[in-house]
């Protein structure tokens, strides 16, 4: 698990843009997490670490992560999955800016444990098309989806769909399905959505 953590980060440290700030919270972990983001913390200072009061669960350690944010646009990555390419971001920046967009909706690649994803050489070297609109899905009225992992938003977006249930969430905790919580509110919060058709994310199904 502490490999693909590793993994993961490094996946956001590669990134062609390279002014983002990395917040890990570490949700009372019993393993060598904490250690592992203390020494990454100390050779990047972009990496944040929020520590919970004692284990809370998935909505709310989300929830920490963006409050804990100060960019203008915030997104998840799970600690065992990671970005497909160095450009992804820098992609998902632009175009949010250049269509003026709450929120940006992009696929997922979904991997088992045994096909470890690993980014071709074409795919890190390269360079953005110029055109960044280029990326917009044809098909711009999709209904809502329920994928917290697929979603590069507004962090003001995110803060008002927060305060919606921030009173109910330090009580209990939720593990499976915070997703759902998340995508509904933001969904109906979020004024212009932009669609992307290609994968943005590389997700690991571990069971």
């Amino acid at each position: 698990r502490l490999a693909y953590l590793s993994r993961s980060i490094s996946s956001i440290q590669n990134q062609t843009l390279k002014e983002v700030e990395i917040v890990a919270v570490n949700d009372c972990s019993t393993d060598d997490t904490l250690k592992v983001l203390k020494k990454l913390a100390k050779n990047d200072p972009r990496i944040k670490i929020v520590n919970n009061d004692r284990n809370h669960g998935l909505l709310y350690s989300r929830a920490m992560g963006m409050i804990n944010s100060t960019g203008e646009y915030v997104l998840n990555l799970d600690p065992d999955d990671q970005f497909p390419g160095i450009y992804t971001l820098e992609i998902l920046y632009k175009l949010a800016k250049s269509e003026e967009a709450d929120m940006i909706v992009y696929l997922l690649g979904i991997y088992q444990p045994t096909q470890s994803y690993k980014p071709n050489i074409n795919e890190n070297n390269k360079e953005i098309d110029t055109n960044i609109s280029s990326y917009k899905s044809p098909k711009q009225n999709r209904g809502a989806d329920y994928l917290i992992t697929n979603k590069f938003s507004k962090r003001e977006v995110i803060l008002k769909a927060y305060n919606y249930f921030s009173s109910r969430i330090y009580s209990y905790k939720w593990n499976f399905h915070e997703d759902n919580i998340w995508c509904y509110i933001i969904f109906r919060i979020a004024k212009k959505k932009v669609f992307v058709d290609k994968v943005m994310y590389i997700y690991l199904l571990n069971k």
